[in-house]
């Protein structure tokens, strides 16, 4: 039988131990994500579908650290700059912000970022490059 003192520290050891490889949201999204798919969730027009759709496709955002993100489209003739700047993360990790816009994240592990915008739709990422 395992002495009370002996399993109060093995419990602390092991508590220890698993918070050390836990990430933040903060950390976890640092690297370059490409768009996979949108889903509507809310009332949108044919056309508003369509335009989100069409112009979606191809787009790669790298979140780096110091709160800077680029945006960039790939085309047949390579990446085209969409948009750059800075963004923030509330201190929950639950919501990101770029510029004046904000999303809430859904998911966020080492594969996938899903990120919900107003109740109108969700889009989902793909981790391309994980960087330090």
């Amino acid at each position: 039988m395992i002495h009370p003192k002996r399993l109060l520290l093995l419990t602390a050891i092991t508590c220890s131990l698993s918070s050390i490889g836990q990430q933040t949201n903060k950390e976890k999204i640092i690297g370059t994500w490409d768009y996979e798919k949108v889903e509507f969730i809310g009332p949108v027009s044919t056309k508003d579908s369509l335009e989100m759709v069409n112009n979606t496709a191809g787009i790669r955002v790298t979140f780096k650290k110091g709160n800077k993100f680029l945006t960039e489209q790939r085309l047949e003739d390579g990446m085209k700059y969409v948009e750059s700047g800075d963004y923030s993360m509330t201190a929950d990790g639950k919501t990101i912000r770029q510029n004046d816009e904000q999303a809430e994240i859904v998911v966020l592990d080492d594969e996938k970022l899903v990120i919900k915008i107003e109740d109108t739709l969700i889009i989902h990422f793909k981790r391309t490059t994980k960087h330090n």
